[in-house]
């Protein structure tokens, strides 16, 4: 692609702004720590399923799965036809125990069953993990705004990691 275009440039705008604003006007609702973590105890466990598993799929799932399929044949694709399974089984089996069970996390949960040890612990590897996971995200997404945008790399990466940190 010879270059991003007015078009492009501008659902992207668009898209940022409307974002913004709806961050803004929904975070107006929010009065406690408690509100930001559990909102009012409404929303029910198979729509809280669904924003996990929508916050779960990434940039790369779309770029790097097809990609991986290309390469090394259509039997990779196995472990993305499993997503759908695994997660009909947590969102019927483990979402509505953590749900009734009256915690904001799995990691307050740990802490309840097996101390505050157990808890920083998993919650270490999770943040280490994740940060991980997010650093590749980003910089597999760079990359394809590198080709389409014909930036280089690294403001690529920095423009993503602005846009990623803004929304």
């Amino acid at each position: 692609m010879a270059e991003f275009g007015a078009l492009n440039w501008s659902i992207l705008v668009v898209y940022v702004i409307a974002n913004l604003i709806l961050g803004f006007v929904l975070g107006k609702k929010v009065e406690s720590a408690e509100d930001f973590y559990l909102g009012d105890k409404s929303i029910p466990w198979w729509a809280i399923g669904i924003s996990v598993v929508s916050t779960y799929v990434s940039a790369l799932t779309f770029l790097g799965g097809p990609a991986w399929a290309y390469t090394d044949g259509l039997s990779v694709m196995a472990i993305h036809l499993n997503y759908p399974i695994v997660i009909f089984l947590v969102i019927t089996f483990f979402l509505p125990f953590f749900f009734n069970s009256g915690v904001a996390s799995i990691y307050e949960y740990q802490e309840r069953r097996f101390g505050p040890t157990s808890r920083s612990v998993i919650s270490g590897i999770f943040l280490l993990t994740q940060g991980l996971t997010s650093a590749a995200v980003l910089y597999a997404t760079s990359l394809v705004l590198e080709k389409e945008t014909l930036k280089p790399r690294r403001e690529a990466l920095i423009d993503k990691g602005l846009s990623a940190t803004i929304d």
